[in-house]
This record gives C-alpha cells, structure tokens and sequence, in this order.
C-alpha cells in the first residue's frame, strides 16, 4: 500500500502510514514517498477525499509579499513534500473565516495548473463541500492569472 493509498495521521506532522504487504503497518517520512522525477508531475488527485495536514503561511486577511494583494482565503502548503518547481505542496484552505496556522481537512479538489508546475490543493473542513463554481470565485484572486482545471 503506498502512502496515497493510505491516509495521513492527522497528530504526525510530516509521516504517512504505510504498508509493507505483510500486514506491517510502519511511519515513513513523507519526502521520501513523495519523490517526483524532475520531468513528472506528481499525480496530485491521489490526494483527493484524504485527510490532509497542513500548514498555513499566508493566513486569511494577509499580504502577498511580493504583490501585496490580500489573501481572501488561508493558504499555506503539505509539510516535507516536494513538487515539479522545487516548493511544497500548495493548499488552498476554504469555509474557514478566521486565520490559522496549521488545519487538518479533507482535499475536496485540486487546482492543475496546464501550463505551470504549480498545482494546488483544495482543502475544507470535514463534511463541508463546495462546487466548482464556488471553488473558482473563492481562488479567482489567485487562479485567474494561470489556465488551470479543477480536478475532483
């Protein structure tokens, strides 16, 4: 059983159960299970319906360093995980209107960006779901400037 097959624990911050096929249950560091040739995307829908710990860097109601919009959502990334452009795991946090620092949701979606190696994570709040539609005017503030696909 690999590590997208399995779910992530939701107290162990950068480790994912795993199962050797013999019934062995272990913790493996997730950069290792998570490694992605330097031409391959990483199939990001394997995360979806998992339950995914994240932490957040750019809390609700903050300023993008660099362009100075404000984050109308919680925003932040997968610890110890590496994708196609050298950075963690983008994740978009929605139904949560006060800023954090870390969250553990279920992935509802995935933002694939087609012409960029920047894909991101849609998370929410357990039992909470939202459409397409809603999903892209929540992210408009971002996703907008990128040709992109929802993923379910």
């Amino acid at each position: 059983m690999d590590f997208f097959s399995s779910y992530v624990p939701k107290k162990t911050l950068g480790f994912a159960e795993t199962e050797d096929g013999n019934g062995m249950v272990s913790l493996q560091p997730l950069c290792q299970l998570q490694s992605v040739s330097d031409n391959k995307k990483m199939d990001i829908k394997k995360y979806l319906g998992k339950d995914i710990y994240i932490v957040i860097d750019r809390p609700l109601g903050t300023k993008h360093p660099e362009y100075g919009y404000k984050y109308p959502v919680n925003y932040g990334y997968v610890p110890d995980t590496r994708m196609p452009d050298g950075e963690e795991l983008d994740v978009y946090l929605l139904g949560v209107d006060t800023p954090l620092e870390s969250f553990t949701g279920e992935c509802i979606a995935a933002i694939h960006r087609t012409e960029d190696d920047d894909d991101k994570l849609v998370v929410v709040p357990q039992g909470l779901d939202f459409t397409d539609e809603q999903i892209e005017r929540q992210l408009e503030f971002q996703e907008k400037w990128f040709k992109h696909e929802i993923l379910r």
